[in-house]
């Protein structure tokens, strides 16, 4: 029982920085995209 507990918060961890990492990604595409709008 505290294991899955366990296994379920590192999860939930993991999903936060994938999510902060696509955040990332996408907020540099679109600094990219608009980059070539300019020009």
């Amino acid at each position: 029982m505290k294991r899955s507990e366990e296994e379920k918060k590192k999860e939930k961890e993991k999903e936060k920085k994938n999510e902060k990492k696509n955040e990332e990604e996408k907020e540099k595409e679109s600094r990219i995209m608009m980059g070539f709008g300019l020009i």
